[in-house]
């Protein structure tokens, strides 16, 4: 047994020697974070880890803030807690210990980073999901940065709110927009990527504002855009059709990439809920996948396109279709009324975000509606006619008959009844008059009727 024990001694000294000629040295790490901001650290940058391939495991977790290894390498992505709204903010410290180990699953060697916190909540870029251009509102313009980074990668924020519209806390990446927006602010969804994933917050939280405001773009008009009802005329149920066109063949766009717009429109003629925007393969669609948005509101439906490989592209023609169905009933409208589609504060980019002069076009067409209530002459008999002093009306169904009158051929109304029955069959006996012709009108709940009637001696 003593022999057996020293040569297991003698081995275990010789491992032990020899690794630790090799093993890792993690050194503790000390940062200091402010502002709230989440903040990534690069625990390995400090420490020897030789040749081999070492991963990072949170042991420890900290106590005021969360601490997760970043999913595209060993860094650690430290996020501390918000204080609770109306405590006192303060300035202190918090520690986690982090483990370093050849094989992801175990733990080997651990060091602690110590992280200062400087609380100064003025200044800090919270994440808003669906807010990428950080302007404040959510709607279509925001498509257009996802679409110019897509594919784009950063830290993982934590996902306590989802996507739900409130200020979220997230670590900066290491990249911006032209407009000097961190690419946080385009990972909606907070899962480390700018992607079509991200889509879905804009569309959630659509319309919606917090207290940043950023000032307007300014447009700059040197292009057109311009919609194209292909109905001739439109009436009461039609489905209508109108064509979306960027560019034309006088004037083609050059290095366009993402198109915001609004189509505005009188919403009393359109039937709620039955439009739709689609962006067809087109010049602008080109040789890249496309993201695309639209969303219905009050009178007006906002719609945005984007390519995502980063390349701008030129030409003209339609690259989208707009399609809704009218009213089925369109009261007090007749062929002086129009409908008009108006497109309205377009945005238009290029790869680089540089923006492209455009101008807008609508289109209008007639509205050829109903003068009035149904007519129910189809569904009227009168009996007899000619007739002398009285006649029968007899309906399809049981209308509610509210008023009749009789006009002579000079316009003259010669005879009227407020009658206000509910009936299938109801006769009516007339005054002593004029033999000749006359118009009966009628005027029911259900509808209106015109019938000639013949009065004899």
């Amino acid at each position: 047994m003593k022999t057996l024990y020293l040569s297991l001694f003698l081995f275990c000294s010789l491992i032990t020697t020899n690794v630790f000629a090799q093993d890792p040295i993690a050194v503790n790490d000390s940062v200091s974070i402010s502002n709230f901001q989440s903040l990534l650290i690069d625990v390995l940058d400090n420490d020897y880890l030789g040749e081999e391939t070492f991963y990072v495991s949170v042991y420890y977790e900290p106590y005021s803030g969360y601490a997760h290894v970043q999913e595209q390498g060993n860094a650690i992505v430290y996020t501390p807690f918000l204080p609770v709204e109306g405590e006192e903010v303060c300035t202190c410290f918090d520690t986690f210990v982090y483990a370093l180990c050849p094989d992801p699953e175990c733990f080997e060697v651990f060091s602690m980073a110590e992280v200062h916190l400087i609380w100064d909540e003025s200044g800090v870029e919270y994440v808003w999901p669906g807010d990428t251009n950080s302007d404040g509102l959510a709607n279509v313009r925001d498509l257009l940065p996802i679409g110019q980074h897509y594919g784009a990668e950063g830290p993982i924020r934590y996902l306590d709110g989802g996507i739900d519209w409130e200020a979220q806390n997230g670590a900066d990446w290491t990249e911006s927009t032209a407009e000097d927006i961190n690419l946080k602010h385009l990972d909606c969804n907070g899962d480390g990527y700018v992607n079509e994933e991200d889509v879905a917050a804009i569309s959630e939280n659509y319309g919606l504002t917090h207290d940043k405001t950023g000032a307007e773009d300014e447009i700059q008009f040197e292009g057109s855009i311009y919609i194209d009802i292909l109905n001739e005329t439109v009436a009461e149920s039609d489905s209508v059709t109108a064509v979306i066109n960027l560019g034309d063949a006088v004037i083609p766009l050059e290095g366009a990439y993402g198109l915001a717009f609004s189509i505005e429109y009188d919403e009393d003629l359109i039937e709620d809920a039955s439009i739709e925007v689609n962006f067809t393969e087109s010049w602008l669609s080109s040789g890249s996948p496309i993201l695309q948005i639209y969303k219905e509101l009050d009178a007006r439906t906002d719609a945005a396109v984007s390519r995502t490989d980063q390349i701008s592209a030129g030409g003209y023609g339609p690259i989208g279709v707009m399609t809704f169905v009218m009213e089925d009933v369109l009261i007090g409208k007749d062929q002086s009324a129009e409908l008009n589609l108006q497109i309205t504060d377009v945005r238009l980019v290029s790869a680089d975000n540089t923006e492209i002069e455009i101008e807008a076009v609508g289109d209008e067409v007639n509205v050829v509606g109903n003068q009035g209530p149904p007519s129910l002459s189809q569904e009227v008999m009168l009996w007899p006619n000619p007739v002398q002093d009285h006649f029968q009306l007899r309906f399809e169904y049981p209308v509610t008959l509210d008023q009749l009158k009789l006009t002579d051929c000079t316009g003259k109304v010669v005879w009227q009844q407020t009658l206000g029955l509910e009936r299938q069959l109801i006769d009516v006996r007339l005054p002593a008059l004029a033999a000749g012709a006359y118009l009966l009108d009628g005027v029911s709940q259900e509808g209106t009727f015109q019938e000639k009637l013949v009065i004899t001696q």
